[in-house]
This record gives C-alpha cells, structure tokens and sequence, in this order.
C-alpha cells in the first residue's frame, strides 16, 4: 500500500510539474539564449487546413524553444555530460584537459576529409589572382592571409579517436597552388607555433577564437611580411609588460570583448572566467575614429554599420589600408590601429564580391590590401562573374 502511495505521489509530483511547466511557457515563454542562434517565433494560425501541418511543426519547434526555464534545463544537461566526459552539445566536442573545440564546421577541416577539388581549388587561384592584379594596378600590395583553426594550432588537445586522414589541408592546397602567381599568402600557422613555444595560451581554452595575445603574434606575422615592400612599417612583439590578465569577461580600452563563446553557449557561465590577455593602453592620437563612407550599404541600421565597418587614423602611423575581415582580425585591431596612417575594416561575407573590393579600392585608395580569413572559411569557393571575373 505504501508503494502504491508513494508511485502516486511522484506521479502526481511529475504531472504537477509538466503543468506548472506549461502555464509558465504560455504566461512567460523564454525569449532570449546564449546558444548563439535564433529562437525560433510562435507562428500564426493557419489560413487554411492545408497549412495545419507545417503549422504543427513550426508550433513544435517554437515549443521546445520557448519552454519555461530552457536555459536552466539547457545548463543542467550539459553540466551533467561534461561532468561524465561526453561532449556537452553536437556542435561542441570535448577535447583532452577540458579544451572545447567546435565540431560543427571545423572537424572536417581538422580531418581533411573535404579538401578542394581541382575546380574548386582553380577558382580560388582565379580570385586570388585577380586580386593580386587588380591591387597592383591600381599601386597598391595585395596581401591574402589565414588564420588557422584553433585545433589546427592546438591538436594535441584533440580527442585520441579524432584523426587526420591526410596531412594535406586546404590551407596547404591553396598556398601550393598560388606559388608561382606571385600571390602573397601568409599562413599564420608557423607564427603561432612560435608563440606556443613560449608557454603562452594563444587561443581561448573554452571559444573557438584566438586571443589578444595570439592576435599579437598575428599581427606581427603581417608587419613582417609587409616591411620588404614598406619600409616604413616596423613589426614588434607587444611585450608581456603591456597586458593585463583578468578574469571573465572583459572590454578593453579599444571595445573589444573577450570571452568564451562555446561555454557561453552552453549555458555554463563558470567556464568564460578565464584569465584572459588585455591591452593596457594605446598610443595617444591613435586609433582614433576615422570617416569611412558605405554609401551602398545605405539600408543598414547605424548600429549595424558600426560593426561592419570601422576605420581608424593614426598620427604617427605609415601607409593606408583595407582589411577585408572576419571576427578574427578584430583582435588584431589594437595593434594595427597603431601601425597605419588610415586603416578600414570591412565585415562583409567571405570572400567579398568584386562590387565591394572595387568600392573600397575606390574609397580609400589603400597601399595596402589584406584579405583576412580564417581556415574554416576555405570552403567557401569563390564565384566567377562575382568574386572574380570570368
């Protein structure tokens, strides 16, 4: 009889809960996380018994997203795998001594599973020469640079059952293949082992980015590379003197924000309080705010245009430039700021199209021409008739 009371009062308990759970989706739906996506919108009532399914399913997808408490359940189940060793979410696998790396774009890339084909390696060789020619026409020095995926430079914190199978990656075909063209490819890889060599954590234990003081030896990479055709340029080290660790998230004195995106995610807050590199000061009269018109672009929010596209203006600084980026090169911010005269960063889809690489050749009329992207953005095959032409 006691069993039979106590099976009760759980399934009551459970039911109760469900309920409570319900009502409170339907009274306070969860409108906000931190998985960096979407949620999906409740749909409209459909106009016709031909919509009830899709109905249906979009009805259900809204449901699982806007649960009561989602954030806390999300947090819970993936503190509870992490603690048992399995990977938190699918697109979050766990590597040795708690390293997150992102398995939802970048283990093929690791694996080299999926490197280019003959075509597709013939059109980035199109593109990168058409840049490279186009740039010099036009007096200037075309620079294609890539930055690796953090567990190209961090392997050896890769599960044990992760393996590549060739030693070939994109990065090298692309490099091999524009050799002869006379095309500037700089492949950061060799930099960052360098940094790694001093006992230096380079990229983020807990996001797929690298930190400031990777980004410090990225941008020195670049300067280096750039001083033969630009002598007035000089490539140092930042010194260890000039940052700060701190724990969290923070924002440095330039706005940029640091943190762990992948534990961020996940809903697991405790794993962003890294120690993490911060830029102290910056040179006075420089990275100062500069005009950039993206007339173009004129549909955009201010707030948007912010983000896309920045620009600063050095005193003391050598030499204009265009940076066609992604969210890696914003840590290089602080040091390049310093370095040039007048310097533009464009966010736009890699790689850019011919209409917005000729109006920034237009707009600024730069000595020089970085083409920034990160290892997982060599799938992305450029397109004849729109990124070069045919």
């Amino acid at each position: 009889m006691l069993r039979k009371l106590i099976q009760i009062f759980l399934l009551l308990v459970f039911w109760s809960g469900l309920v409570f759970i319900g009502v409170q989706t339907v009274r306070v739906p969860t409108t906000t996380t931190t998985e960096n996506r979407m949620l999906t919108k409740k749909p409209p009532l459909p106009a016709s018994w031909q919509d009830v399914p899709d109905y249906i399913h979009t009805l259900e997808a809204w449901w699982s997203d806007s649960v009561a408490f989602r954030q806390l359940f999300v947090r819970q189940f993936n503190l509870l795998r992490l603690n048992v060793g399995i990977g938190p979410q699918k697109n979050v696998l766990l590597g040795k001594e708690g390293w997150l790396f992102d398995s939802s774009e970048q283990l093929d890339d690791f694996r080299n599973s999926k490197l280019l084909t003959n075509e597709e390696l013939s059109a980035w060789r199109k593109y990168l020469i058409f840049r490279h020619q186009d740039a010099k026409k036009r007096g200037a020095k075309f620079f294609f640079v890539i930055i690796p995926n953090k567990e190209s430079v961090y392997a050896e914190f890769m599960p044990d059952n992760v393996t590549r199978l060739t030693q070939m990656s994109r990065m090298d075909q692309i490099v091999e293949a524009v050799k002869n063209d006379g095309v500037a490819v700089l492949d950061l890889r060799n930099i960052l082992a360098e940094g790694k060599k001093n006992n230096l954590r380079i990229y983020h234990q807990h996001d797929i980015h690298w930190n400031l003081i990777g980004a410090n030896y990225g941008q020195y990479a670049i300067i280096k590379a750039l001083e033969p055709d630009f002598p007035e340029l000089k490539s140092e080290l930042h010194p260890l003197d000039d940052f700060e660790f701190v724990s969290g998230n923070a924002v440095n004195k330039a706005g940029i924000v640091y943190y762990a995106g992948l534990g961020r995610m996940m809903g697991l807050s405790e794993l962003t309080q890294e120690y993490e590199p911060v830029f102290k000061t910056a040179k006075p009269g420089c990275a100062e705010p500069a005009k950039l018109q993206v007339a173009p672009w004129g549909g955009l929010s201010e707030e948007r245009k912010d983000i896309i596209f920045k620009a600063t203006a050095c005193q003391t600084g050598h030499y204009r430039a265009v940076v066609f980026r992604d969210s890696f090169a914003e840590l290089m911010f602080p040091y390049l700021s310093e370095t040039f005269r007048y310097i533009a960063y464009v966010w736009l889809p890699r790689p850019s199209p011919m209409s917005e690489w000729r109006y920034f050749m237009d707009e600024v009329h730069p000595d020089i021409i970085i083409d920034e992207n990160v290892e997982r953005f060599l799938e992305k095959i450029p397109r004849a008739g729109v990124d070069y032409p045919l």
